[in-house]
């Protein structure tokens, strides 16, 4: 069960960009041929989607027999879910699913990019065909949002499938990437796609502003007119009394109410409170950040200056094609003598590493120039000399010590 669900991880997405490329195909043949029941082709997708999961997360020639009675599934939810016998060519939708199941099953849920092309073309032809429907006033708007929401969901699995793609093939010699690159790359791409949809979206985020805005407004209103009826008061019953008395009730009615003037105070005294504890929150959070970016600014300088001051032997070597990567240190014999007079503990962590690294490289003469340091290091050590010898990141003197004991 724990190898299942290790491969459906890793295979879930293809899927589902899939039946979200293909989606708009049932969405547009039922909203026209079989306006009555516009959603009953959204069955087969989802059938599709369950059983390429199960297809992808199972292996062997179990996935064969597992793919063909997906294929029967999908297409039997489809002759009970579709009124196929109003419109025959109905029938076309499982059966477009049940295709997409079995060519899927050779590469384990993985497809030519030319699936997913057919997925943006049959989006695009949607789009159009939705539009000219919406003007004729025979499409209906549910519809409409259920095609922008897959769209949605086919844009983001597609920008993911380009992503492992990329690193497919940035991969050197089929190794992995290392997971810190991974993440990264998720969080740039997923965010590459939130910017993309928000950029798209702002005319209907701007109407949404201002429905807000109008809405507070409305409500804010209705709360004070709430509270003047609360607190209003009531005029006095006409009596036949002196017309003394009538001037008199109406000299009080002009008068102002002591209840809305106390009123008045309180509300302006609690909107100061509020606004000074706003502007000290806000003191507060703006001065940690800045602290924090100060902190942050101080210690790339720190390193940039240490960086630029500190004389330590580097490697040579020769970019041209065909040449040949040379050492300072030729002879491995000479090497060691002058690293005898090295004091390791006065270098910093970052050139303690790498001198760990040239100590391991003279005192093995298999390892070859050609190589890199993941071909004879441990994994996490060769993470920790990748992130010395080539990233800005820094490295503490727990790294340094883990490397020199993975080294020995």
């Amino acid at each position: 069960m724990k190898a299942f669900f290790a491969q459906l991880r890793r295979r879930w997405q293809t899927p589902l960009m899939l039946a979200a490329g293909f989606l708009p195909a049932p969405l547009m043949l039922c909203a026209f041929l079989a306006p009555q029941a516009p959603w009953s082709g959204v069955p087969a997708a989802l059938a599709y989607v369950c059983a390429a999961w199960v297809c992808a997360a199972v292996a062997g020639r179990r996935r064969l027999l597992t793919g063909a009675l997906g294929a029967m599934a999908i297409v039997a939810l489809g002759l009970a879910a579709l009124p196929w016998r109003d419109a025959p060519v109905l029938l076309a939708i499982p059966a477009l699913y049940a295709f997409l199941l079995l060519m899927g099953l050779p590469a384990g849920g993985e497809l030519p990019p030319a699936y997913p092309c057919v997925g943006l073309g049959l989006h695009v032809a949607a789009q159009i065909a939705a539009d000219v429907g919406a003007r004729a006033g025979g499409m209906q708007e549910g519809v409409l949002w259920a095609l922008r929401g897959t769209f949605v969901v086919f844009g983001v699995m597609g920008l993911l499938a380009l992503n492992r793609a990329s690193l497919k093939d940035a991969a050197v010699k089929g190794s992995p990437a290392p997971l810190t690159v991974r993440r990264k790359n998720l969080l740039l791409t997923l965010a590459l796609g939130a910017a993309a949809l928000f950029i798209a979206c702002l005319p209907a985020v701007a109407r949404l502003c201002e429905r807000v805005w109008h809405a507070a407004l409305a409500a804010l209103g209705r709360l004070l007119r709430w509270l003047s009826e609360l607190f209003a008061v009531e005029p006095a019953a006409e009596t036949g009394g002196a017309p003394a008395a009538m001037d008199m009730q109406g000299a009080a009615a002009g008068a102002p109410n002591p209840f809305w003037e106390i009123l008045e105070k309180i509300v302006v005294a609690l909107g100061a409170v509020a606004a000074a504890v706003f502007a000290a929150l806000l003191l507060r959070l703006v001065w940690k950040r800045m602290r924090r970016w100060l902190r942050a600014l101080a210690e790339r300088l720190r390193r940039f200056v240490r960086a630029a001051s500190e004389d330590y032997q580097d490697e040579i070597a020769d970019t041209r094609e065909g040449g040949s990567r040379s050492r300072l240190f030729r002879r491995r014999a000479r090497g060691r003598d002058l690293l005898r007079g090295v004091d390791a503990a006065k270098l910093a962590p970052r050139e303690r590493v790498r001198f760990y690294y040239l100590c391991a490289r003279l005192r093995r003469p298999d390892w070859t120039d050609t190589q890199t340091a993941r071909e004879h290091l441990p994994a996490d050590a060769a993470e920790i000399y990748e992130r010395a010898r080539y990233s800005p990141h820094a490295v503490s003197e727990v790294d340094a010590g883990t490397f020199e004991r993975r080294v020995r």
